[in-house]
């Protein structure tokens, strides 16, 4: 029980960590995919920042989770951290990636 005086205000329900970065990842590549949307060079690559709270698992499962078709203009998701990158999507059609 909170004392009295403590008053918890919140900007969403509660929920699953894993939820919330689920729907992070969905906003920040739907907002990202309109750049996608026509073919303009021979490999669509989008590169995220890996600099978050979020666990690399929780991205790589909510990254995993979108459907083929929300991110089939895109050929690689890269997470980047400084000098690592981490290869977090490669479409079906690439077969083997270039990093």
């Amino acid at each position: 029980m909170l004392p009295a005086a403590v008053r918890v205000c919140a900007c969403t329900p509660a929920r699953a960590a894993k939820d919330s970065v689920a729907e992070c990842i969905h906003i920040v590549l739907t907002s990202a995919l309109r750049k996608f949307q026509r073919r303009w060079a021979p490999y669509h690559i989008l590169a995220l920042d890996r600099e978050t709270f979020a666990p690399d698992q929780y991205i790589n499962e909510a990254i995993e989770a979108l459907e083929t078709n929300e991110i089939r203009s895109l050929d690689f998701i890269f997470r980047i951290d400084g000098d690592e990158i981490v290869q977090s999507y490669l479409s079906s059609g690439q077969g083997s990636s270039p990093i």
